[in-house]
């Protein structure tokens, strides 16, 4: 387990952000790759970071499914050969469920929104998780309870946080489900929190850490003038695009209003995007 140390927030006197999504817009990543290459050839390497459901997995019904693409996996492969480039796959899954469905070997993964870590020999583990297990346990006792007589819904454990999944849920059904988990929110216990996601609903652990924290992280741990590179697609991928600095690069997949710079219409996009920067980024060119 890890100490406190490893998880502290960057001060914000060290970053340089950008203005938000709303005063810049979002732009298709297609017809900016110029200015992107430019922005990113100016660092003097690559942390490449992406969710993984929806951006190098399409979504599907059954969340025990989705597998990386075989384009994508090559594409991350490439760029983690490299030795100006750090890959990074950063997921609400399990970590253990997360690195069987990529296989790559040489990339930092984060499952459960960063609360578990992997970096090459390194494992690390939020130190507050564990005392949220017994609160965890009921919720998922509760949440069985609630809606175990609704079809196509399914509760995930991921042994650090819940998730709720009704994707497979009829439509006409599906606001059963988030209507009983709001109504069962006063039982849960104070140190958990509910976060919506695709046709989901995360019950995790309330602790001041998310996707972006762990990304932050990861750039705590390389070389000054690194810069980043995230792609993702749900909701939770927002608190990367906001915590991104000013040489950094937001990258959503999808059409719904983001915090990030760029936009690729689709999950198909993602692999044409990833194979462009392994082949034409090189920083310090």
């Amino acid at each position: 387990m890890t100490n406190d140390t490893n998880y502290q927030r960057r001060p914000n006197s060290q970053r340089r952000t950008r203005p938000p999504a709303h005063e810049r817009g979002t732009r298709p990543a297609a017809s900016h790759l110029g200015e992107i290459a430019a922005r990113l050839e100016r660092g003097s390497g690559l942390l490449v970071a992406t969710d993984f459901d929806g951006t190098l997995a399409p979504i599907a019904k059954d969340p025990d499914h989705p597998q990386i693409t075989t384009a994508n996996a090559a594409a991350l492969g490439g760029l983690a050969a490299r030795t100006d480039a750090v890959v990074a796959i950063v997921s609400g899954r399990e970590l253990d469920d997360l690195r069987s469905r990529t296989g790559i070997t040489d990339a930092v993964y984060a499952g459960n929104h960063g609360l578990e870590l992997v970096w090459g020999d390194t494992r690390e583990l939020h130190p507050e998780v564990e005392r949220h297990r017994p609160a965890l346990d009921h919720a998922g006792t509760v949440l069985r309870q609630a809606l175990g007589d609704v079809p196509g819904c399914q509760i995930e454990d991921k042994r650090l946080s819940l998730t709720v999944h009704y994707r497979r849920v009829p439509a006409a059904l599906q606001s059963v489900v988030t209507d009983r988990i709001d109504a069962l929110s006063p039982e849960l216990d104070d140190r958990l929190e509910l976060v919506s996601g695709r046709k989901s609903v995360e019950i995790r652990p309330r602790i001041d850490w998310d996707k972006g924290q762990a990304v932050r992280w990861m750039q705590g741990r390389l070389p000054d003038g690194y810069r980043t590179v995230y792609l993702g697609d749900d909701t939770t991928d927002e608190d990367v695009f906001r915590v991104l600095t000013a040489g950094d690069v937001g990258v959503h997949v999808g059409s719904r209003d983001t915090a990030a710079e760029y936009r690729l219409t689709s999950q198909r996009d993602v692999a044409p995007f990833l194979g462009w920067l392994a082949r034409r980024v090189v920083p310090g060119g």
